[in-house]
């Protein structure tokens, strides 16, 4: 930050300081002064050309994340998909950044009612979760949580429960057991439990 005028240098560093800048305002749910710092980094980046890198792709990625939690479903899946690109132009979609990349496009995918292409999208994150030995991790968690409601709402039920069990087994091997994705997960199996007339289970869940 230029101690006179206030404004960003525009380097890469100052890109980088500005995401982590944003992810403090996310934290803090203050989307607005999130957005604006994300925007202003890939600026900075575009600027410099070097957009199409992994500083970029990391900073479109948390945009997408704002994005998609403002329900701003169109703006986020565009976003991502650039970041995607980005990773896939660069090699780096088998990695632990690329399996989260594409559990959040499933995320948003599922939101929009794009079932098969949301699972597609989960499969190919729990393939490189795999290749990487990550099958005990919150993310793989997250990514068979994702597959699982997607199966709900294509009242696939018996995959769906079987799905969140595999999620809450994760959790509960990485300590998790109480966190607020196993409370997501519980609540959901609750729903299909309820959905297939297991109304005693169903209410423990819920």
């Amino acid at each position: 930050l230029d101690s006179e005028s206030g404004a960003w240098d525009r380097t890469a560093n100052a890109a980088l300081l500005l995401e982590f800048t944003a992810e403090a305002h996310v934290q803090l749910e203050d989307w607005a002064q999130a957005v604006s710092c994300l925007r202003e980094a890939e600026g900075i980046l575009e600027q410099l050309g070097d957009l199409d890198s992994e500083s970029g792709a990391a900073i479109l990625q948390s945009m997408g994340d704002v994005q998609w939690r403002l329900k701003c479903n169109s703006e986020a899946l565009t976003t991502f998909r650039r970041a995607k690109q980005i990773m896939e132009h660069l090699g780096q979609m088998s990695t632990p950044s690329g399996a989260v990349l594409r559990a959040r496009l499933g995320e948003v995918l599922a939101d929009e009612n794009r079932d098969e292409e949301a699972l597609g999208e989960y499969r190919g994150a729990m393939e490189t979760v795999r290749d990487l030995r990550m099958e005990r991790t919150e993310t793989a968690a997250g990514v068979v949580a994702g597959m699982a409601q997607v199966h709900a709402t294509l009242g696939q039920l018996s995959e769906a429960l079987e799905a969140n069990q595999r999620a809450r087994d994760i959790l509960a091997a990485v300590g998790q057991g109480s966190c607020h994705l196993a409370g997501v997960v519980a609540r959901r199996t609750g729903a299909v439990l309820a959905k297939q007339q297991q109304l005693p289970e169903a209410r423990a869940e819920l």
